[in-house]
């Protein structure tokens, strides 16, 4: 009796949990909402976005590409989409500067949001994939580092798969290096074609659906996922672990 209310006192903790970090979600939101973040997919706010950049980076000279960093982690944490992010960048450092930036700032966000979904998501996660049958449990314990590694290869860092990730029951090690080696390509081409395909797109250029860059972006996800789903060992979950 008294392990049957154990398990119920631990049970109401964990869900006391996961509703404050959907509150905190929702929090975050609301956040990027009234910064009024939520249309940065047009040309204003495009303009929005590199001039809220640029203006704390030149306030603080020499420190500014640090402080750039420090509040494009807070825009990964708060569900700005890390493309808009990563191109505004690019056009006010240069595509090489937010290749550097964006690899050590993305990094830096998730370790954050690891954190956050660790100790307020994780245990109902968990509690929830141990239903599942013990094959299919099996399945997706034992193959984590890889889920977050495809994960990031198609996705990045749409929001919804940020915290989604974060709240797998995955070690802080294996969740950055799997995110991070997996967001490297897309920092690589979105630091360097990113801004003149966004540019394309806002000003609705004839073909820019079809045009080399809108295929290429659209698809080496897809093929990166593919080969690196081939070359990667099945025995081993984790290349941290190397």
């Amino acid at each position: 009796m008294l392990k049957t209310k154990s398990e119920r006192i631990r049970l109401g903790f964990n869900l006391a949990r996961f509703i404050v970090f959907l509150l905190l979600l929702g929090v975050l939101m609301q956040i990027s909402q009234y910064l009024a973040m939520d249309d940065l997919f047009s040309r204003q706010g495009l303009t929005k976005m590199i001039t809220w950049l640029q203006t704390w980076g030149e306030e603080w000279g020499l420190l500014g590409p640090f402080i750039v960093m420090i509040l494009a982690v807070f825009t990964v944490v708060i569900n700005i989409p890390t493309v808009i992010v990563l191109v505004s960048i690019s056009i006010i450092y240069g595509p090489l500067s937010a290749m550097i930036m964006g690899i050590i700032y993305w990094a830096t966000a998730c370790i954050v949001i690891h954190f956050i979904g660790q100790h307020l998501g994780r245990e109902m996660v968990s509690s929830v994939l141990k239903t599942l049958p013990k094959k299919a449990l099996s399945l997706v314990t034992n193959n984590l580092f890889r889920s977050v590694l495809y994960t990031r290869l198609i996705m990045f860092a749409l929001p919804p798969s940020n915290w989604m990730l974060a709240t797998l029951p995955i070690q802080a090690r294996d969740f950055v290096v799997a995110s991070t080696v997996g967001g490297l390509p897309h920092i690589i081409v979105w630091s360097s074609l990113g801004p003149r395909v966004i540019n394309d797109v806002l000003a609705a250029k004839p073909g820019w659906w079809y045009s080399p860059e809108m295929i290429f972006i659209a698809s080496y996800g897809m093929v990166l996922t593919l080969v690196v789903k081939y070359f990667l060992p099945n025995d081993r979950d984790s290349l941290a672990s190397r």
